[in-house]
């Protein structure tokens, strides 16, 4: 009873922004490593260096606009998708949940092996992308169904594929640029370059993690609120400790005390 009070407490989250997202962890991306670069670089480097470093951010957010532009059509004339052995009930929810996200119908429906319950949203080509799922999800409750495929959907809606390839690009970028201004200088100011450039860095994993959030934060926004997602996280953890870190850094898990 506890558990189920604290979750009806959740409510409905707001609608993630991830543009907004995305475009801070640039903003601080480009900034740290234009002062790395800036810092330590001889004089006749610094503008062209500078310059490469907050033009690579800004290059990399430029084309994920356009490609989410490309790919934002409504869903509407597809052809059926392809799958193999999925309950007639799961494929409307499909259909169902891509409409409401306005992303285009998965191009397939896949059964992945193992016993746990997994989802997975990914494998563009030219027909389009994919969705997994276990058997086990088959068998949740559909509350609990549709939460986990509007997570997968908020993935494809806020184009978190083609964010993952920028960011394994931008990853090694500030450690490569910090060492290459490092021309000639000492200790102390190598140190210090090269933890602003790591930082940097770091701030590629936790953008990507920040990503899963703005997921849950989609799925939880909807009509039925975060409560169906939350009791996922909870009822299908092996402890206590791991749904715990399951619900933290979502913004409606945080605000409702978790």
């Amino acid at each position: 009873p506890d558990l189920d009070r604290k979750i009806s407490a959740l409510g409905r989250a707001a609608a993630p922004r991830p543009w907004v997202e995305k475009g801070k962890f640039l903003l601080a991306y480009g900034g740290l490593t234009a002062t790395a670069v800036a810092m330590n670089a001889p004089f006749d480097h610094i503008a062209p260096m500078v310059v490469a470093a907050i033009m690579a951010p800004m290059l990399s957010f430029m084309g994920l606009f356009f490609y989410a532009s490309s790919q934002s059509a409504v869903p509407g004339g597809r052809a059926a998708f392809k799958h193999v052995r999925i309950s007639a009930d799961t494929l409307a929810m499909i259909a169902r949940l891509a409409a409401e996200a306005k992303v285009p119908l998965p191009a397939r429906v896949r059964i992945l092996a193992g016993d746990e319950v997994q989802a997975q949203v990914g494998a563009r080509d030219d027909e389009g992308y994919e969705i997994r799922f276990t058997r086990a999800f088959e068998e949740l409750r559909p509350e609990i169904r549709e939460a986990i495929l509007r997570h997968e959907f908020a993935h494809e809606r806020h184009h978190d594929m083609p964010w993952q390839i920028v960011s394994m690009f931008l990853a090694p970028l500030p450690i490569m640029m910090g060492l290459i201004s490092l021309d000639g200088k000492g200790p102390l100011e190598s140190a210090l370059v090269l933890a602003i450039a790591a930082t940097a860095t770091l701030l590629v994993p936790t953008s990507l993690q920040h990503s899963e959030y703005l997921a849950d934060q989609y799925a939880a926004s909807k009509a039925e609120g975060a409560g169906p997602l939350a009791r996922f996280f909870i009822e299908n953890s092996e402890n206590p400790a791991r749904a715990a870190s399951a619900l933290s850094g979502r913004e409606f898990a945080s605000e409702a005390g978790w």
